[in-house]
């Protein structure tokens, strides 16, 4: 069970009406009732950012997914979950129970699944055949829809919208290239193979490029032709499990890995028409640890963990706008809701820290804690797990004896005063132009 603190009181009290809410979702107003998770840390550009979240201290347990499920996504009603051990298989489950909607076929070294447009997504390889195949499943029903061959065994896939065409794109990081394949209805065309060393690196979409990490040389990838814009090289040894963090509202990218002989949060500006990259600013030390990812506020301020500390930082300036201290894991990237940060902490048992933290936006102050974390594995995917407006899911890697991911069921985050008076209003003028 959680250890609950003294929850943070909100100051919106109204009534939820079905119509108004219907028709705030239908106008777009920017905060999802459905929040479907496409990949790592939420979407192609790994904000960790969610809609409207859960109210922590309403969240209770509600099932455990089978030994090894890793990579939660949520994706409507369902989560979608990867083993992690040989032979594996992609499983959707239903949110509210768990109950098994449909397992896929057993897969020899898959990467983790991404999920869009109806599809889910993963590299992997037939069970005793030497060969390697990019796989795209019916995310409704899991009928292989077919498997595109390619040249290396995947370890990392995002899935964004073609610059050119409405159809998906698959970027699959393959140890030392990033490969793109436009996905269509019954195949999938390799559009560039790009020899940019990825390692674990896991891809974010920055427009019409690609933003990679490898030890001591980042990259950015032209999306339509492939070249390769290499925005960094460094000396020394390390790294290389990094994945970017992208703010396509202000063209900036965050990356925290090894740069030189420390390890740093580094802030890049990206020019849109030309593909060049700046270095903004850099940070070490406090808040800033070795492999992890930030979370990108609406903002554009970044919250990072590392060494101890958890620290919000201006975006444009790397400003220090505050921070506090608790058992946070290094290698680790945060989610954010609506009033809420989620963080691990470190260790690698439900003791001492080792839990699951959640701090109040308002003043950093503890909220609630959950019991485990995946604390510092060394792989590129270090996020919590998903959330969305009624649950919370876990993603332990592996940890506790292989445990599966934890999922937790409560009640959704007040809406904002702004988006309840929008949806009053549109109510009231649907009403009085039906009369």
């Amino acid at each position: 069970m959680p250890t609950i603190m003294p929850a943070p009181k909100f100051r919106i009290s109204r009534a939820r009406a079905g119509a108004a809410a219907a028709l705030v979702a239908a106008a777009g107003s920017g905060v999802a009732r459905a929040d479907d998770w496409q990949g790592y840390q939420h979407d192609p550009q790994h904000t960790g950012r969610a809609g409207l979240g859960p109210v922590p201290t309403s969240l209770a347990p509600s099932w455990n997914a089978p030994a090894n499920y890793v990579s939660p996504l949520i994706v409507g009603n369902a989560v979608l979950g990867i083993t992690r051990l040989s032979p594996t298989q992609v499983t959707s489950f239903d949110l509210a129970d768990g109950a098994v909607n449909w397992t896929s076929a057993a897969y020899s070294g898959t990467s983790r699944e991404a999920y869009a447009a109806g599809t889910v997504v993963f590299a992997g390889s037939p069970q005793g055949v030497n060969a390697s195949n990019l796989y795209v499943l019916d995310a409704a029903t899991g009928a292989a829809r077919y498997a595109v061959p390619t040249p290396y065994a995947g370890n990392a896939v995002t899935l964004a919208t073609d610059t050119t065409t409405t159809s998906q794109v698959a970027y699959v990081s393959c140890g030392s290239n990033l490969l793109a394949y436009r996905l269509g209805p019954t195949s999938g065309t390799l559009l560039w193979n790009a020899p940019v060393g990825t390692s674990g690196s896991i891809p974010a979409v920055m427009g019409n490029y690609a933003i990679v990490d490898s030890p001591q040389r980042y990259y950015a990838v032209n999306r339509t032709t492939g070249a390769v814009n290499q925005f960094y090289s460094g000396g020394g040894n390390g790294g290389g499990n990094a994945s970017p963090v992208v703010d396509l509202a202000r063209d900036r990218f965050f990356v925290t890995d090894t740069y030189g002989s420390s390890t740093a949060l580094t802030a890049y500006g990206l020019n849109p028409a030309t593909g060049a990259v700046t270095q903004l600013w850099q940070k070490t030390g406090s808040g800033v640890g070795t492999g992890g990812n930030v979370a990108l506020a609406a903002d554009g301020s970044v919250y990072s963990t590392g060494n101890d500390v958890l620290a919000q930082f201006d975006g444009a300036t790397g400003n220090l706008l505050r921070s506090v201290t608790g058992p946070f894991a290094t290698a680790s990237a945060p989610l954010l809701s609506q009033g809420y940060l989620w963080a691990f902490g470190d260790g690698g048992g439900e003791t001492n820290g080792a839990n699951t933290l959640v701090y109040s936006l308002a003043d950093l102050s503890l909220a609630a804690t959950f019991p485990g974390t995946r604390g510092d594995l060394n792989t590129a995917y270090r996020g919590i797990g998903a959330l969305d407006d009624g649950h919370l899911v876990i993603d332990l890697g592996g940890n506790y004896g292989g445990e599966g991911f934890r999922v937790y069921a409560g009640t959704p985050v007040p809406e904002p005063a702004g988006a309840a008076v929008g949806a009053v209003a549109a109510a009231g003028l649907l009403t009085r132009r039906r009369r």
